[in-house]
């Protein structure tokens, strides 16, 4: 268990592993993965065929990450 004190710092166990992601990496992973999702949802439900949608939402996800990796801010 770790403490976060007022300042953004962590106090406790010195052992503990970081984390796999950053917050903002998975923010922008999930962002992409959701408006990649949607995108090709719409492409189905308008009627194309599944690779034209699961090339839509490919697209749309590889957009999306760029356009959130400059949205999203840094500390």
């Amino acid at each position: 268990m770790s403490v976060s004190s007022s300042n953004g710092s962590q106090q406790g166990d010195p052992n503990a592993e970081a984390g796999l992601f950053s917050v903002r990496t998975a923010v922008v992973c999930l962002g992409a993965l959701l408006l990649g999702a949607v995108a090709g949802g719409l492409a189905l439900a308008s009627g194309h065929t599944w690779p034209e949608a699961v090339m839509s939402a490919g697209g749309t996800a590889g957009l999306a990450v760029v356009a959130l990796h400059q949205l999203v801010g840094r500390r």
